[in-house]
């Protein structure tokens, strides 16, 4: 109840500030009783030229008249409304029946937060009391963070499902089984899965999360056929429960999206959530069109595709997700560290969440294996899978997490001290002594994996190291390839504009209109000051491409590598830019002749010392202690 009343009270307040996003989340549905029918809509152009719409959307009426909109036209709601078919015939349904009111969304959206502070507080009693758990969940119940995004229907529907379901799975590990054994709360667990891929499909990584705790961490109790048959109750019940989303989403004409959401996750802007800058990227740009130009260039000259792959297509998915294996292959140690950030970052929504965690996780391995496992195996999945796509609408449902660990750090730390404080009447001694002596090999096991695990990570590096020094020696063989004949221009704010003749002119074929070059920048630096070098695109609404030039690194040469891609009309390039106070001088540009002997188009800033330098990310100096997000620059 107090979940929801802050809930209302918060949606309401803000909805007025930011009303077209969450309305664009559930348009379709708010109009559902104008149109009367799932997956169609009224035109969004025509809708926005609405004087009645735009007075409702502003907060001038409360509740839209059906009779203002009964000659625009009808459209397709689109691909969207298939994998999410429950969230929006639940939302239409409850407009339907209360008509389409600013209230009712108000109020579905806080019924959503009512239920996700609910299953969250069910995790809480997995580990503490009643007491403790209702204390440390008010700083979820409160959370700006968790609050903004419930103004988004679309991002927030999966957290009470999310959260449903990992309580569920956790009270099978938690709890030695009744006499209706595994499979009452398997099928539960399996229903909320399913129930909740129809509001959201991230709700697909929980199966093969949920099969694992099922099967490895059971109660030892229980034998091999009843965990067996408690996995299969649990895959039963979630193919049931979200048969008509996933034969949408795998069987029909569309593609999953997955594979370039993960490779949108690789934009160089979420790596500064942990890492330092670094001499590369992966080239990613975190936009729909220049992801597409990306997936659909690597396509052609590595696949020998001869089509330019669409958006929700089975052929853009088929291509990204071979791209994300190639770039995950040749970066291992990044998506490790990049793994382990995520988790580090959930952690620190919490004021004491690392400390706590740190003083909880091994005490759980030592005292309890099975348990300290399965926890540990949820952090790994359940938290790190946020990793693919680092963005507060992906990892706001898990801000309860630090707070869980920090009450089970005070319990169990308040139980330690009165043990500490009791004394063995037969050995005179405190009994800590003697479970310390009796874990001693469980103890000595948990330093051996935590070595284990940092040779893990130095091995990747090595491996990262090698392999992407040797790409960088492969790509400065190309470095003199073709020189462009270049044009330097000073625009009226005293910036530099080099103009690149011959891009995206290229001799060698392409099977669609898209372009790609390969631009070698040689760069001079005056002074030791990181500058910026800017790709300037002929569209207003083209993004504008930025490039550090490292000077502060020690070195007086760079040599800059630059993909370039072009779809012309759509997206064409004007001209490279850097300040007039920007201390370099760029001496020449060539590009790359054959692109086909270079499966990776990555941007890099190669001194001339590059086989000594570090070709692999690493933690920000103060990661661990400074707040969640890209640190602030001076």
């Amino acid at each position: 109840m107090l979940s929801t009343a802050v809930a209302y009270r918060y949606v309401n307040e803000h909805f007025a500030l930011s009303y077209d996003s969450p309305y664009r989340d559930c348009t379709e549905d708010l109009l559902y009783p104008c149109v009367g029918r799932l997956g169609v809509t009224i035109d969004q152009a025509a809708l926005d030229a609405s004087p009645h719409w735009q007075a409702f959307a502003t907060g001038r009426i409360k509740a839209l008249s059906c009779d203002a909109f009964s000659q625009l036209p009808r459209v397709n709601a689109g691909h969207l409304s298939e994998v999410q078919r429950y969230l929006h015939a639940s939302l239409s349904s409850v407009f339907w029946l209360t008509g389409p009111r600013r209230s009712v969304y108000v109020g579905y959206m806080a019924a959503m937060v009512g239920l996700t502070v609910l299953a969250a507080y069910g995790l809480f009693r997995l580990g503490v009391g009643p007491l403790l758990a209702s204390l440390a969940i008010l700083p979820f119940v409160f959370s700006d963070l968790h609050l903004r995004n419930a103004l988004h229907p679309a991002e927030y529907a999966k957290a009470p499902f999310f959260l449903g379901c990992l309580f569920l799975v956790g009270s099978i590990v938690r709890r030695e089984p009744a006499r209706w054994g595994l499979v009452a709360p398997a099928i539960a667990a399996g229903l909320v899965v399913g129930i909740g891929i129809g509001f959201k499909t991230d709700l697909l990584v929980c199966i093969p999360i949920a099969v694992v705790v099922i099967a490895a961490f059971a109660p030892t109790s229980v034998g091999a056929p009843r965990r067996a048959t408690a996995v299969a109750a649990f895959l039963g019940a979630a193919l049931l429960s979200a048969w008509p989303v996933l034969k949408a989403q795998f069987t029909d004409e569309w593609g999953s999206l997955l594979p370039v959401q993960v490779l949108g996750g690789m934009d160089r802007s979420f790596a500064d959530y942990y890492a330092e800058p670094s001499l590369y990227d992966y080239g990613i740009r975190f936009d729909d069109a220049h992801i597409a130009d990306v997936i659909n260039s690597y396509d052609q000259r590595v696949n020998g595709s001869t089509m330019f792959a669409q958006f929700y297509s089975k052929e853009m998915q088929r291509a990204a997700t071979r791209l994300v294996a190639d770039i995950d292959r040749t970066f291992p140690a990044d998506f490790l560290l990049r793994s382990f950030a995520a988790v580090i970052n959930v952690l620190k929504l919490g004021r004491f969440g690392i400390v706590s965690a740190l003083a909880v996780l091994p005490l759980l391995l030592i005292a309890d294996l099975r348990l300290g496992l399965a926890v540990s195996f949820l952090m790994c999945s359940a938290i790190g899978y946020v990793s693919l796509v680092f963005q507060p609408k992906h990892f706001f449902h898990l801000e309860w997490v630090p707070w869980w660990f920090t009450a089970v750090a005070i319990e169990q730390g308040a139980l330690l001290g009165l043990r500490v404080a009791r004394v063995d009447s037969s050995t005179g001694r405190p009994p800590v002594r003697d479970w310390r002596h009796a874990h001693a090999a469980r103890i000595a096991a948990l330093a051996i994996v935590a070595l284990f695990t940092l040779g893990v990570m130095a091995v990747a590096r090595q491996f990262q190291q090698s392999r992407v020094t040797a790409v960088v020696s492969a790509s400065m063989r190309h470095a003199t390839d073709e020189r462009l004949a270049t044009v330097t221009t000073v625009a009226d704010d005293g910036a530099t504009r080099v103009v690149v003749e011959g891009v995206g002119l290229s001799t060698l074929p392409h099977p669609t209109p898209l372009v790609e070059d390969y631009l070698v920048l040689r760069v001079e630096c005056r002074s030791p000051e990181d500058a910026t070098i800017t790709g300037v695109y002929d569209q207003a609404t083209s993004p504008r491409e930025r490039m550090t030039v490292p000077c502060s690194r020690g070195a007086l040469h760079w040599t800059l590598f630059w993909p370039v891609y072009q779809y012309p009309p759509a997206a064409r390039l004007r001209w490279l830019e850097a300040e007039r106070a920007a201390p370099i001088r760029i001496q020449s540009i060539h590009r790359v002749g054959d692109l086909r002997q270079i499966r990776l188009l990555l941007k890099l800033a190669v001194p001339d010392d590059y086989q000594d330098r570090r070709w692999y990310h690493v933690l920000r100096p103060r990661f661990f202690i400074d707040p969640v997000g890209p640190p602030r620059r001076s």
